[in-house]
């Protein structure tokens, strides 16, 4: 990530989004599951 010139604050940011949308499909899965 350092390399291609993205700063730490960057990296946080994409890391932590990517936590969320992974977070938040889990739960959509889930649910889908439950409720089919």
């Amino acid at each position: 990530m350092t390399l291609m010139g993205v700063s730490y604050f960057w990296q946080l940011v994409i890391k932590g989004a990517v936590i969320i949308i992974a977070v938040l499909i889990d739960k959509y899965r889930t649910r889908h599951h439950q409720s089919a």
